[in-house]
Order: C-alpha cells, then sequence, then structure tokens
C-alpha cells in the first residue's frame, strides 16, 4: 500500500506541472475586439490558434507546434471568403496549398516544400482546371497550357490529390 501511495505522489504532481503550464491565451486590438486566441505553453505558441481582423472578423487559424505554425491553415478576407488554406510544417508552406479568388472560387492550387513552389501548379478558371506549371525549388520547368494537354501527357496524376 505504501507504494503504491509513493508513486501516486509522485506521478499526480508531475502529470498536474505539466498541465499548469498549458494556458489558454487571448490578445485583444486597442479598442477591446479580441486580435487572436489559442494555447500557450510554457508561453510559446501551441495547439489550435485563431487571428482577428480589427473589425472582429476572423483572419486566420490553424495549429502551432513549439511555436512554429504546422499541420493545416486556414486564411480569409475582410468579406469572410477563403483567401488561402494548406500545410505547414515548422513555418514553411509544405504540400498542396489551395488559392481563392475574392468571391471565394479556386484559383489554383500548388505544391510547396519548404516553403518554395516544389512540384504542380494547376491554374483554375471558372474552377475548371486549365493550365498546369512545373515547379522545382521555385523555378518553373515545365508548363502544359492545356489541362487536357497535361492530362494526356500524364494521366489522372493530379486526380489523386
Amino acid at each position: 500500500m505504501k507504494g503504491i501511495l509513493a508513486v501516486f505522489i509522485f506521478v499526480v504532481p508531475f502529470f498536474c506541472q505539466a498541465d499548469t503550464a498549458l494556458v489558454y491565451h487571448k490578445e485583444y486590438y486597442n479598442n477591446h475586439v479580441l486580435k487572436a486566441e489559442g494555447w500557450l505553453q510554457d508561453g510559446v505558441k501551441t495547439k489550435y490558434w485563431k487571428f482577428y481582423r480589427p473589425d472582429g472578423k476572423l483572419k486566420s487559424e490553424g495549429h502551432y507546434k513549439l511555436g512554429n505554425k504546422s499541420d493545416y491553415w486556414f486564411f480569409y478576407r475582410s468579406n469572410g471568403k477563403k483567401l488561402k488554406e494548406g500545410s505547414y510544417s515548422e513555418n514553411l508552406m509544405v504540400e498542396w496549398w489551395s488559392f481563392y479568388s475574392k468571391e471565394g472560387e479556386i484559383t489554383e492550387k500548388c505544391q510547396f516544400a519548404k516553403g518554395v513552389k516544389n512540384g504542380f501548379r494547376v491554374v483554375y478558371v471558372n474552377e475548371k482546371p486549365k493550365m498546369v506549371e512545373k515547379f522545382k525549388d521555385d523555378v518553373k520547368t515545365d508548363e502544359w497550357t492545356s489541362y487536357t494537354g497535361f492530362i494526356m501527357e500524364n494521366g489522372d496524376l493530379l486526380l489523386d490529390e
């Protein structure tokens, strides 16, 4: 019984200490409108955060890990429509990102690695793919002026993404 009590006394403070370092934090503009809200662990942004414009409208939302943007993020225009969305790793854009017009229609999708274009960029017109470009380390290496031409040459590579 003494052994179980000793383990309990040791383990409980350890877990409680870790929990006390995680706090929900809010920041405000001078006009008292919410500017940002999310979790801090030992003073560093972690987990899910939301950022707002001075008028209170949502500007962006996504995850942090050790103070860096990570995982999936959404960015919004002042009219509330999506501006862009995609993944981060250590504050750098990675994988597929989608970009939208003021009206909320998709205008392009692009692959990133370590914050630069690396892979395909598909341009959309009226929400339909129209052309494709290929990038390596942010330099365009190939281009297909029609999506049909790209499909004929490469197959449906992009439809799986």
